[in-house]
């Protein structure tokens, strides 16, 4: 009965999304996360490129990499198995993949796409050599070292 199916989502912590995945976050959670994100995006200045809009297409790449990672070692991982197949080698089972540990850790994948979310706040768009020249408060704070990265 579709009636229950959807009961079942709305009561549930765990969802499904539309790619058949599950979905590890309950609606509080994702409450939550908007919430912050409207916080951090609330935080960027409006410039021409250091903008939230520029932090979002850092962490969606951040994001896609982590992913390709993942599907790299799985279409590895088939090559490898295939190619034993073929050749009745079992060696080639045993070649590490260095990437692995990245494509499977959860937190290093949040923290990957939170960095790209989080890595311009703040930012006045001008390059350091303009808040040095302009001897801004900032680049006096940072003795003119990496003033804008360090802000």
């Amino acid at each position: 009965d579709r009636s229950d199916k959807n009961h079942h989502h709305a009561t549930s912590p765990h969802t499904s999304s539309n790619h058949g995945e599950t979905n590890l976050l309950s609606i509080q959670v994702k409450t939550q996360l908007r919430q912050y994100v409207r916080r951090i995006a609330s935080m960027y200045r409006s410039v021409h490129y250091h903008s939230f809009e520029h932090a979002s297409h850092v962490s969606l790449a951040a994001n896609k990499l982590m992913h390709c990672i993942h599907e790299g070692h799985r279409d590895s991982a088939t090559n490898r198995q295939t190619s034993r197949q073929q050749n009745h080698d079992d060696s080639s089972l045993n070649k590490p993949n260095g990437l692995l540990p990245l494509s499977t850790d959860p937190m290093l994948h949040f923290a990957m796409v939170f960095s790209g979310l989080i890595h311009d706040v703040d930012h006045y768009g001008v390059p350091n050599a303009v808040l040095v020249k302009e001897e801004h408060p900032l680049a006096l704070k940072y003795e003119n070292i990496s003033v804008a990265e360090r802000n």
